[in-house]
């Protein structure tokens, strides 16, 4: 709702408005360009832009990362990118659709998953994603690890004289 403030020529909008009247435009051209009409609808960053523009330049792939609910989620990943790169870019887009932003502890995430390429686990941060064969639209499999069976002795951390 705007109101003229005494003394002033220009129209004072509340915070809320502003942005309400931002982001309702930002959709509107997002709506209306064919390269952008991928980009997710609650909340559109310039990275995503950014992403979206030079996937359709080629300095880009997007690949595809199968979840173990079977849910299949686009990624936007650099031509160049290493494993950590896929991981980040992971990490920001399944954060982007979460229902309210909340913490998420992505280090205990990857520490109880792994992320599979037809059967070779992308385990080295460093690696380059051409050296595991992935390319445009390839699948990557998110697992939960598996934990091996460990014996377990008690220690009470006392010992008697």
């Amino acid at each position: 709702i705007m109101s003229i403030v005494e003394g002033e020529s220009s129209p004072v909008v509340s915070h809320r408005d502003a942005v309400t009247a931002f982001n309702d435009g930002v959709r509107e051209i997002v709506d209306e360009d064919p390269l952008l009409q991928d980009l997710p609808r609650n909340a559109i960053s310039a990275e995503d832009v950014k992403s979206e523009l030079e996937l359709e330049q080629g300095k880009s792939i997007r690949v595809w990362l199968k979840k173990y609910d079977g849910d299949t989620v686009g990624i936007v990943i650099s031509r160049n990118g290493r494993v950590v790169d896929l991981k980040k870019a992971i990490c920001r887009v399944l954060s982007s659709k979460l229902p309210r932003p909340r913490a998420t502890s992505w280090r205990g995430i990857w520490r109880k998953n792994v992320l599979y390429f037809d059967s070779q686990k992308l385990s080295e941060d460093g690696s380059l994603l051409l050296s595991y064969g992935i390319r445009n639209d390839s699948e990557i499999r998110f697992i939960k690890r598996l934990k091996l069976a460990r014996e377990r002795t008690k220690f009470s951390g006392f010992s008697r004289f």
